[in-house]
């Protein structure tokens, strides 16, 4: 019982590492790709150089919950919202990325 117990321990203890190095990954991966963007190709996706932290942030405890959500980002004239996959990429064309008024 005592092995059990601690197998139990050490699978939580990994996955924790784990989910920790992968939260890491995707945080700086999309905090980077957004970064690059020049103003104007993030004003047309709904986004300021504000919000890229908050959005890298958000994209980081979506993977680690293992999910893509989508994350509003409020504007003066409007609100889009802007679809983030959980692996970090940033779409390169429109086809690859979630945008709606």
């Amino acid at each position: 019982m005592n092995d059990i117990q601690n197998n139990g321990l050490l699978a939580t203890i990994v996955g924790s590492v784990k989910g920790f190095f992968v939260r890491a990954y995707v945080r700086h991966s999309v905090y980077s790709k957004l970064a690059r963007l020049s103003d104007r190709m993030l004003a047309d996706i709904g986004l300021t150089r504000g919000d890229i932290k908050r959005i890298a942030n958000e994209a980081a405890m979506n993977a680690g919950r293992g999910k893509t959500q989508p994350t509003v980002a409020s504007t003066q004239s409007s609100a889009k919202v802007v679809t983030l996959p959980v692996d970090g990429k940033v779409a390169a064309n429109d086809s690859d990325r979630a945008v709606a008024a």
